[in-house]
């Protein structure tokens, strides 16, 4: 039993006159923090909302792409990246679900089954993926502004994000 809190926040925290796409997404994400960060699981992340969980895993992935690339995404993400593939499709980002189909793809079969496994296989791969791997990150820039989209689905949902 995991207890249940409500990790929306208040509009008027995001939603001022000329608040960007990213200060929105930053808002909705900071008390979502806590539990998204040591999540290694799906069930890890049981208290957020579908909404919450997909903004948080898109926007987390997209960080991790944009700074550091295809690598840092499997490392911290390993358990988590079928459902962010999920989390592109939902908040009406196909591109970017393809594009992480593709990162996947680059892996051998099980390798994202546990951390010492994928460790290895990264390893095991990198000389030969690295080409790939700079190409996914080259095309993810260039997929469009995840804050952007997510805004827009945030707007659209907005009983899962905020308490008002």
């Amino acid at each position: 039993q995991h207890m249940t809190q409500d990790l929306r926040i208040s509009s008027s925290l995001a939603t001022h006159p000329g608040a960007s796409a990213s200060t929105l997404v930053s808002a909705i994400l900071s008390p979502l923090a806590p539990v998204l960060m040591p999540a290694e699981k799906p069930e890890d992340l049981a208290a957020l909302t579908p909404g919450q969980r997909a903004v948080a895993l898109l926007a987390q992935a997209d960080s991790d792409m944009r700074d550091e690339g295809v690598r840092a995404l499997l490392e911290n993400w390993a358990g988590l990246t079928a459902l962010i593939v999920d989390a592109a499709e939902t908040v009406g980002s196909p591109t970017h679900a393809a594009l992480l189909r593709r990162v996947l793809a680059t892996l051998p079969e099980g390798a994202l089954k546990e951390w010492d496994t994928l460790s290895t296989a990264l390893d095991d791969v990198a000389e030969a993926a690295e080409p790939e791997w700079r190409a996914l990150k080259r095309d993810w820039a260039q997929a469009g502004d995840v804050d952007v989209l997510c805004k827009a689905y945030i707007m659209a949902h907005r009983e899962e994000f905020f308490t008002d």
